[in-house]
């Protein structure tokens, strides 16, 4: 009995000191990823000019010149460093950082004074490795004016697939620039303090990424095309919005309320495909539904045009911008109005 004590004492040393081992080793490791698993980052620039604007739909516009880094598979304490290089390859931006993460994810914004000049690529060094990326930007840049051709200073509110905001402003003379990262682009909305009062929005959509510099002159008016959508078919390409007038919207003496919104007809919306007029399109009134229980409802239309004009203008560029120009036309009190507007589509997908 006592042999086989001191027997089952020997052989579960090595055991005993084994678990201890690793008990130990997961104590010093517990907060580092599993072994194997390859750390994924990126880095996205605002690198838009910082300003502080006007109030608008009850909050007040600005834009923060940021480096936003996120981060997968890494440690609960890590430690990074950050360099960015111009296109000398020089580093005009360095930053440490000790990023919190949740469940070895994160995501850390570094606010910059100014917009960097001339960046080209992004440096993280993490864990004793470094991994490179290259900063890809591209613009949209043109002039707002007014339906009278005067210029206008107006805000452009970006709303894109990642964590961080992105607003721009024109110049007094109307000029503007809007740099964008290689990311995915929810919606550009483009308006200023006098929206709703004398002026509707514009609008930049849907989901797209700019692969080059893009030219795209913007007239704002008294009317907005909401919600610009499109999809494709075997044969045929379509584009869907809701008209918005501000006059309508503002006049009190409509006693039907379907007067509160534009009556479209083909003659008086026309459709471009990168700066091609396309005459040659089908147009459709649905009812967009607003309330379910009481079938109220308002038009939304439908354009629909040869995919063949898409596919051309890929093959032609990397770029297709679709823009679509409406006016609604109104007489009250013996007196004509004509609200227009318009809106674009950058990129849309065809397949």
């Amino acid at each position: 009995m006592k042999k086989n004590a001191i027997f089952w004492f020997k052989t579960s040393i090595p055991l005993i000191v084994c678990t201890l081992v690793f008990l130990n080793s997961c104590s010093n490791h517990k907060e580092t990823v599993s072994i194997g698993v390859i750390p994924e980052f990126k880095v996205i620039l605002n690198n838009n000019p910082p300003f502080q604007g006007d109030s608008i739909h009850g909050r007040q516009v600005k834009n923060v010149p940021l480096v936003l880094i996120t981060g997968k598979n890494v440690g609960d304490k890590s430690q990074l460093e950050l360099k960015i290089f111009n296109n000398e390859n020089q580093v005009i931006f360095q930053s440490h950082l000790n990023p919190e993460t949740q469940d070895s994810t994160f995501s850390h914004e570094l606010v910059l004074q100014d917009p960097l000049i001339n960046p080209q690529t992004a440096s993280i060094e993490y864990d004793g490795e470094i991994y490179s990326f290259p900063i890809r930007l591209k613009k949209i840049f043109g002039k707002v004016i007014d339906n009278n051709g005067n210029p206008l200073e107006v805000y452009f509110l970006v709303n894109w697939d990642c964590d961080a905001y992105l607003r721009a402003k024109s110049e007094k003379d109307g000029t503007y620039c809007l740099w964008l990262p290689e990311e995915k682009v929810i919606h550009v909305f483009i308006d200023n303090a006098t929206y709703g009062k004398s002026t509707l929005e514009c609008f930049f959509g849907h989901e797209f990424v700019l692969q080059e510099d893009i030219n795209i002159d913007i007239n704002i008016d008294k009317m907005e095309l909401y919600n610009m959508r499109s999809w494709a078919s075997f044969t045929s390409f379509y584009v869907y919005f809701i008209p918005m007038s501000l006059t309508r919207a503002n006049n009190q003496d409509f006693n039907n309320t379907k007067d509160e919104w534009p009556l479209l007809t083909n003659n008086r919306i026309k459709l471009y495909v990168n700066d091609k007029e396309i005459s040659n399109k089908n147009l459709s009134v649905i009812k967009d539904i607003l309330d379910f229980k009481t079938k109220a409802s308002r038009p939304a239309y439908i354009l629909t045009f040869d995919i063949n004009e898409i596919l051309d203008a890929y093959k032609a560029s990397k770029s297709v911008v679709i823009k679509v120009t409406a006016q609604d036309s109104l007489v009250l009190n013996k007196r004509l109005f004509q609200d227009q507007g318009q809106a674009f589509l950058i990129n849309p997908f065809y397949d």
